[in-house]
């Protein structure tokens, strides 16, 4: 099974404290980011009640709920050790609005990748607060999105292709037998799936094309992805074997008629998408691609 998140209401990728207020009660702490990529909540010193939280400043204001659009989130963290913890709420209308919990809190030592679906009917999303509490320690956050929601393949029946290239060079030197190699590191995971759009309804709701469902053709979602790519920096892309950031290559849609017989094919190529060094401390071969989630 592969799918791919569309739509974003609000991206948060963790990128920069600016226009962020973080708020010790009892605990000591710093908070700041790494690698370009990760919040990080550090806590050096915990004392009851030992929470420390980090919110926006400014209101989102973005309408969510199960009235409209946007009604997924999703987050992904990581703690230091096993005793400090990760928790996320988000708050509606405004400082003194209601409030619900994205993460309850609780502790991983590995990157973790959740979900949550907003309830409520029609409310405006103000505030996403994240915590660092319980004990001293490091909770690293990569990011937090709030979405319409993911879009599962029902096939992909021209072949799935998942492929890691390199960036090795080869050195031709005069009067020397071989060449030098050098290895400079792999490049992005690249993605291919060959989808029969002829199979299927392809449509973001699982119903037929419009007017019985919402999509007017086929594969309209990629269409949306494709449109929206300046404002959606990236999709979470989830196989059966790796979860990551990716970004859409334009996508093929190939109409072929042989015969009797019609083609209804999209090609689509993703691309791993990255802020931060592959090699830097917080990630691995195994968080990189998600192979543990």
């Amino acid at each position: 099974m592969v799918s791919i998140s569309y739509g974003h209401g609000h991206l948060n990728d963790c990128t920069t404290t600016t226009g962020y207020t973080k708020t010790d009660t009892g605990n000591t702490s710093t908070f700041t980011t790494v690698h370009g990529d990760y919040f990080k909540l550090n806590v050096t010193n915990a004392a009851a009640p030992k929470i420390t939280t980090v919110v926006n400043d400014d209101d989102i204001d973005l309408d969510v709920g199960t009235d409209e659009l946007h009604k997924k989130i999703r987050y992904r963290y990581r703690c230091s050790n096993n005793d400090i913890k990760a928790k996320i709420l988000i708050e509606m209308d405004g400082g003194g609005g209601t409030q619900q919990t994205v993460l309850a809190e609780t502790n991983s030592i590995t990157w973790k990748v959740g979900t949550y679906t907003i309830t409520g009917a029609s409310d405006k999303l103000d505030h996403i607060f994240v915590y660092a509490n319980g004990a001293e320690g490091i909770v690293y956050y990569d990011y937090i999105i709030v979405y319409e929601g993911d879009f599962t393949f029902p096939n992909g029946a021209y072949g799935i292709r998942g492929s890691i290239p390199n960036r090795n060079i080869f050195l031709e030197v005069p009067s020397r037998q071989t060449d030098i190699t050098q290895m400079l590191g792999s490049k992005n995971f690249e993605f291919f799936i060959g989808c029969d759009l002829a199979n299927s309804f392809w449509t973001k709701d699982g119903l037929a094309v419009h007017p019985t469902g919402t999509d007017y053709v086929k594969g309209q979602v990629f269409y949306e992805i494709a449109h929206n790519a300046k404002t959606e920096p990236w999709q979470w892309l989830i196989t059966e074997r790796e979860q990551m950031k990716v970004t859409l290559e334009p996508p093929s849609f190939i109409r072929e008629a042989s015969g009797d017989k019609l083609t209804d094919r999209l090609d689509l190529l993703f691309r791993e998408y990255r802020l931060s060094d592959a090699g830097n401390s917080l990630e691995t071969a195994i968080s990189r691609w998600g192979l543990d989630l």
